[in-house]
């Protein structure tokens, strides 16, 4: 569910009673077009239960997701919507496949009209190429986030109705449903639900007041009230981590579940979770390595926000249902995207050009098309768009040909960056000279620069940063610009401030602005956050270090890699 101009839009609208459900019309889809297939892998999803009520042939849980190779984002806008007024966002996507055909359902927002928000559908036969064809479930009140799932032949959803979680079974798949029920009654707005079984027991995960999170239980997924977790609230005051962005997944005997981070704005990131333990009485879950899975872009259709992330296996990989807001947009203007997970997204290398110790990321570039895998091995990737791969002087890496170009890592670094010392440390060729293009920066759409690393129009540097103490910014030399690829590092020390290297040589020193970390930061490569000064040129490997290396340091570690 998206927010409003007004604020969260959770539920606002009164309930219906027990065992009745809000007054309902479903809708026959407007048109239905053929569309022709593309190389695809074979969808794994048959038979009486879909999707599988665990994946045991996947390596691991959808954890690295960057945008799905051939396929232009965003697949579905507002102005898709033929059947509903004027539409200002479509949100909330969950996917169902079965025998090849693509199913996609989703929340169609129009603030005009009385109830405000529906539940759309498109379709596909190869999962790229999608066409709208209408509003499915249309209730009296604000319908939101329909997860989607069969089982034992039947297809069911779960929107929210103000404080009811409401189960709905299809008469005529996807375009007729039927209330069956309220499974959750409340005394608050249980926003974005989900539904997933585990142990023989199926489960419900909400929150309440964006904070806390409430489970409930049956073994009957079609019973009324079902049971409170003992331990509720199993987590409370997290508003980081506790409404639900999208459809869990059990893999390996684990559930995992995506939630949004609320604790800046709503729709900043979404967060993945392990639960370590469920019972009826029992809950823990810790927050995973690779989390955030979703972030900002600071340009395009996902500029400003993502808040929903529907995974599905297709026997190669995740392919991800996603949202995304596009910015400088005051009314919220959400389209929906697809991403991919590879299969697997481990290291392809194990060999670092710097001690390990001190190595708290390091990437190539040179793996999956649209990740940047962490080859120090702690599983945080950069998500990489519109960059194609390729090497300079022996060098892995990435071009930037296009003013969207960019790899966004949706971390803070917190450990490294608000560290007593820490480099960072790139390779990277500009294609033009005599224009200032941004190399890194660190910070958040809707913030300050906390710190950026630009190149200007007379091969000289410019380094800023805006930290808790001071703010800071001075000018290196320049390097020899030969077209060569260049080793750039930035390195700091606190109380005595920055250093900026090219090629092992210091250029120039900086104050000390103290530390530039702030809740929610990340770093862009190949351009600022909002896309002004896109670098247009090639970067190679990138690192961020736990130390302040010197000028002898960097020269063994490009000697390494150039020789790895």
């Amino acid at each position: 569910m998206v927010a409003s101009a007004l604020g969260l839009l959770g539920g606002c609208a009164g309930s219906a009673g027990f065992g009745e459900p809000s007054s309902t019309r479903t809708r026959t889809p407007t048109r239905e077009t053929e569309t022709t297939p593309s190389p695809t892998p074979e969808p794994v999803d048959s038979g009486r239960t879909i999707p599988p009520v665990t994946h045991p042939e996947t390596r691991g849980p959808p954890l690295a997701p960057g945008p799905l190779p051939g396929v232009e984002n965003p697949v579905l806008t507002p102005d898709d919507v033929t059947d509903f007024g004027d539409v200002s966002l479509v949100a909330d996507p969950f996917l169902f496949v079965e025998d090849g055909e693509w199913h996609l359902l989703f929340e169609v927002y129009n603030e005009d009209r009385d109830p405000d928000a529906v539940i759309g559908h498109a379709r596909s036969s190869d999962g790229r190429d999608w066409e709208y064809t209408g509003v499915v479930l249309e209730k009296d009140v604000h319908t939101s986030f329909p997860l989607v799932w069969k089982w034992r032949g039947e297809y069911y959803m779960c929107p929210p109705s103000g404080r009811d979680v409401e189960l709905w079974r299809a008469r005529s798949f996807p375009d007729d449903w039927e209330f069956l029920g309220n499974v959750v009654e409340t005394d608050y707005y249980p926003h974005d639900p989900v539904i997933f079984r585990y142990h023989d027991r199926w489960w419900l995960f909400t929150d309440r007041d964006y904070r806390d999170v409430m489970a409930f239980h049956s073994e009957d997924l079609e019973s009324t009230g079902w049971e409170p977790h003992e331990g509720n609230p199993l987590v409370t005051d997290r508003l980081e981590g506790a409404r639900h962005a999208g459809r869990p997944v059990v893999v390996g005997d684990r559930p995992y579940l995506f939630r949004m981070d609320l604790r800046d704005e709503y729709g900043d990131k979404v967060r993945g979770y392990e639960v370590t333990d469920l019972t009826t009485t029992t809950y823990a879950d810790r927050e995973l390595p690779e989390s955030p899975v979703l972030s900002e872009r600071g340009v395009g259709w996902n500029a400003e926000a993502m808040h929903h992330f529907d995974p599905w296996w297709d026997g190669d990989g995740w392919v991800c249902a996603v949202d995304g807001e596009r910015g400088g947009s005051p009314e919220g203007r959400y389209s929906i995207g697809l991403y991919y997970v590879p299969a697997d997204t481990s290291p392809r290398r194990s060999r670092l050009p710097a001690d390990r110790s001190r190595t708290a990321a390091y990437y190539t570039f040179d793996g999956h098309e649209g990740v940047a895998v962490d080859q120090r091995g702690n599983r945080r990737p950069g998500v990489v768009f519109d960059a194609e791969a390729r090497s300079v002087d022996g060098v892995p890496g990435r071009a930037f040909t296009d003013a969207a170009s960019r790899v966004v890592f949706p971390y803070t670094y917190e450990s490294a960056l608000d560290a007593d010392a820490f480099s960072l440390v790139a390779y990277a060729r500009p294609a033009t000279p005599g224009r200032n293009r941004t190399l890194l920066e660190y910070g958040k759409y809707d913030g300050e620069t906390n710190l950026r690393v630009e190149r200007n129009g007379d091969a000289s540097w410019t380094v800023t940063a805006a930290g808790w103490d001071d703010d800071v910014s001075f000018t290196a030399d320049g390097d020899a610009g030969d077209g060569t690829a260049t080793q750039v590092a930035l390195t700091y020390v606190r109380g005595s401030g920055f250093r900026f290297y090219a090629d092992g040589v210091e250029r120039g020193r900086g104050g000390d602005p103290g530390s530039v970390v702030e809740y929610n930061d990340y770093l862009v490569l190949g351009g600022d956050r909002l896309g002004e000064t896109p670098w247009f040129g090639w970067i190679g490997s990138f690192g961020v270090y736990t130390a302040a290396l010197t000028g002898a340091e960097l020269d063994a570690m490009d000697a390494e890699l150039r020789t790895g």
